[in-house]
């Protein structure tokens, strides 16, 4: 079975995921525990999940708020 094709918004956030996780070290799976408290969040998106604006909002916050503990 084909994945479907993401949304451009969609697309553009599975992007800025794999961004964030790349530049810190971190798995989309330990993004989505800590982000949201669903481990398969990510997973699942990339799998055709509806992404509802907050839990977009969410994840996004918590990118841009994030600073790794020394």
């Amino acid at each position: 079975m084909e994945r479907p094709v993401p949304t451009p918004a969609i697309a553009l956030l599975l992007a800025d995921i794999a961004t964030f996780c790349s530049l810190h070290g971190v798995s989309e799976s330990w993004l989505g525990q800590k982000a949201l408290g669903d481990k398969h969040f990510v997973e699942q998106v990339r799998a055709g999940r509806d992404v509802k604006s907050l839990t977009e909002l969410k994840m996004r916050l918590f990118m841009r708020d994030f600073q790794r503990a020394a």
